[in-house]
């Protein structure tokens, strides 16, 4: 069965697509690629290769344009090709998509091979290499190839099986997951600085968590049946429920290594207190 789909990127110039230049992406696969891991797979290419190109050429838009060329039994066969973009000799001499594959080969065998430094490798594209491995790694018996084709001549791609894909993949969702730790704060006391009273709204609300930072932070909700039981007050103290100190899972938000705010994400009611009763 033959499928044809076009996804085209808008770009400020229009370029002639090179269509005698393109890289063939094969998802080896012995048993069906769930649409969402494929999906995820096509962007997170789709912006490796921009990534990649655009770091060369500056400014300079880059318009991919993807064919998924033919869907058959046991594997997804892909087409990518780029728009023909400034001639660059000394950067591109077989082409930019032949300098990406080889760019992606070179990655792939280095966060298989090495520790992985953050400083080297951007979280942005860790998290795209792993949507990449993403398909291959959930099937063991998959494989996964990336080959340009220059003018009718095919060169060396980057080639993994499942079991490199799964390891490298575990090394990156490692390291993912310890950088999404260090935001997220598990039973923190959190007292409150301000509020505004609209249990649908979290503007203008502001607490401090000070074993985070001494200053006060916005607050928000990701439900806001939190805030209305903690504004509607706890019979068991005869304190305001402004004056009570809970206890809450909180996600760190920053800009610019400077926290901007506090993102709410749980709240153990029963261990709220007063803080004059603490010995």
């Amino acid at each position: 069965m033959n499928w044809w789909f076009k996804m085209r990127k808008k770009a400020q110039h229009q370029y002639k697509i090179d269509e005698k230049n393109y890289v063939a992406i094969t998802f080896d696969n012995s048993k069906p690629v769930e649409l969402e891991d494929f999906i995820n797979a096509m962007k997170a290419i789709e912006n490796s290769f921009s990534e990649h190109a655009t770091k060369d050429l500056k400014k300079t838009p880059v318009d991919t344009t993807l064919y998924i060329k033919e869907v058959r039994s046991g594997s997804i066969v892909i087409e990518l090709m780029a728009a023909a973009l400034p001639v660059l000799p000394d950067l591109y001499q077989d082409g930019i998509l032949t300098a990406w594959v080889e760019w992606f080969k070179l990655l792939i065998e280095k966060l298989d091979k090495k520790e992985i430094n953050k400083s080297e490798v951007p979280i942005k594209t860790l998290k795209a290499v792993s949507s990449i491995l993403n398909p291959v790694a959930k099937d063991s018996a998959s494989q996964f190839n990336m080959v340009p084709h220059v003018n009718g001549n095919m060169y060396v791609g980057c080639t993994f099986n499942s079991e490199q894909a799964q390891r490298v993949k575990q090394k990156i969702d490692e390291v993912l997951e310890k950088e999404e730790s260090q935001y997220l704060y598990k039973k923190q006391a959190i007292r409150w600085f301000q509020t505004r009273f609209n249990n649908n709204s979290s503007i203008g609300d502001m607490g401090i968590i000070d074993n985070i930072d001494p200053k006060p932070k916005k607050l928000v909700f990701v439900d806001n049946a939190i805030k209305a039981k903690i504004v509607s007050g706890d019979e068991k103290f005869d304190k305001q429920w402004n004056d009570l100190i809970y206890i809450v899972d909180v996600e760190v938000v920053y800009k610019e290594s400077k926290i901007i705010m506090y993102r709410i994400l749980d709240c153990y009611f029963e261990e709220t207190f007063d803080p004059d009763e603490i010995d």
